[in-house]
């Protein structure tokens, strides 16, 4: 896909970026992380020795 094609295809909620030399469309959307990786200050998930 050339870079013109890319940017026809691409809807309003997506932008288009190069990587490993081909153009992705890349939808807009928030980036949900697996609870195991949210860390709250103060809080302890590992059990007490």
């Amino acid at each position: 896909m050339t870079r013109e094609e890319a940017f026809t295809l691409c809807p309003s909620d997506s932008y288009v970026e190069i990587y490993g030399s081909q153009w992705l469309i890349v939808p807009f959307a928030p980036v949900a992380q697996p609870q195991f990786f949210v860390c709250t200050p103060g809080q302890r998930n590992a059990p007490a020795r």
